[in-house]
């Protein structure tokens, strides 16, 4: 029998039943070491990159903002960087104070110090601006055009300068300046859509530049009320959660490629894959995203580039990982997944637990892993991994956790 799959759930049944183990999704990561030059990378925007939160105390700020998580993740991935900017204020303890986040200002108001600035030679700018002109009544069109230009001056005649651009956050609030919640962020929205476009122009036309689709990619509420992004928030500005997950959606984007200084060699990995998945082009840019599922199948579309799996056929739900008796070890079971020989940048990790409870998960060994060919797959091996049994229970249980 072939379950239903959802995110973030598993099925198992006792002992010695076939069943059908889940992979789930975990935060995507990535390492690399051995950089050696120390790049100087500017957070750029408005108050979103300085850190406010109109309704935190003191004085409305969340020290150190997103630079907080993202200079931890920095310091302990190995990667040699100095922040720079114009501004020192809302750091938090022990982290670089310096950045570009001011408070209310618009394209046009950055565009205006956009030459100022920038005298500092930065290797990597972090760009994420908008939120100001949508709550201020400014045109879509304006903001874009306003972006196109922020993005030709700070890339052009510097062509290994890494720019990385950011949709903007949705609009929480009830109203701002006479506008409904529901009117700002279909404008934001419309503007993210430019976002997009203006970026894949601009690489397509051999620039340095990259989309992070904070829009997309920022995992909003969360069974914990408390690590929602906006809370405690004002509606436009996040929370400490919210900023500690920009951090990292912004340490994945610029460590991709394992240096912060010398320009990306193009695509590789999940980026290659999805780029050369022709059915992908006709969709929105965020349902091509690693942990989007367009086709409600439960299976998003990094576990697809992980098993090796069409994302977009639901028959792909029978390739799932499985875990069925052994017939060679009594008692125990044998879990067998599908892996990707082309995707080296992943994680597989097989987690087991005899009980479901929260502390009782454990990471199976897999040093005595049997792999075996996929007829008609060339690219694509079967993972087999025998599991002890429970005597005391009877019963055991497994998932498949893919990260990179």
């Amino acid at each position: 029998m072939i379950p239903n799959f959802h995110c973030q759930s598993w099925f198992s049944h006792k002992l010695r039943i076939p069943l059908m183990a889940l992979a789930i999704l975990a935060v995507p990561f990535s390492i690399a070491k051995g950089q050696t030059e120390v790049a100087d990378i500017m957070p750029l925007g408005d108050s979103i990159t300085r850190g406010t939160n109109d309704i935190n105390s003191p004085n409305g700020d969340i020290p150190g903002g997103y630079r907080k998580n993202l200079q931890a993740r920095l310091s302990s991935g190995g990667f040699p960087y100095n922040f720079v900017g114009s501004r020192t204020d809302n750091a938090a303890a022990g982290i670089d104070p310096d950045h570009n986040g001011n408070n209310g200002f618009r394209t046009d108001q950055v565009l205006a110090n956009l030459s100022t600035w920038m005298a500092v030679q930065p290797d990597t700018v972090l760009l994420l601006i908008g939120t100001n002109d949508i709550l201020q009544g400014v045109p879509v069109a304006t903001i874009a055009s306003n972006l196109s230009t922020l993005i030709d001056r700070i890339t052009t005649a510097y062509p290994k300068r890494r720019l990385y651009v950011s949709t903007v956050l949705p609009i929480s609030g009830k109203d701002w300046n006479g506008q409904t919640a529901a009117t700002l962020n279909n404008n934001a929205n419309a503007y993210n859509v430019q976002v997009r476009n203006l970026v894949q122009q601009y690489r397509n036309s051999g620039r340095n530049v990259t989309l992070v689709d904070m829009n997309a990619l920022l995992v909003y509420t969360n069974t914990d009320p408390s690590k929602n992004v906006f809370q405690p928030g004002d509606g436009v500005h996040p929370g400490q959660a919210g900023y500690g997950q920009i951090g990292v959606l912004w340490y994945n984007a610029i460590t991709a490629s394992g240096s912060l200084v010398d320009p990306p060699s193009g695509p590789s990995g999940y980026d290659s894959w999805a780029s050369s998945y022709s059915a992908f082009l006709g969709l929105p840019v965020a349902d091509r995203a690693p942990p989007a599922d367009p086709n409600k199948d439960g299976i998003s579309n990094l576990l697809s580039y992980a098993l090796g799996l069409d994302p977009l056929s639901n028959s792909a739900v029978a390739s799932a990982p499985l875990l069925i008796a052994s017939t060679q070890e009594p008692g125990a079971l044998v879990f067998t997944y599908r892996r990707n020989k082309l995707a080296p940048e992943l994680v597989y990790e097989i987690l087991v637990s005899s009980n479901l409870q929260a502390s009782g998960w454990s990471v199976q060994g897999q040093q005595q892993a049997v792999t075996s060919a996929v007829a008609g797959e060339q690219n694509i091996e079967l993972v087999s991994v025998t599991i002890p049994g429970d005597p005391q229970s009877g019963r055991k249980f497994a998932y498949l956790r893919v990260t990179r």
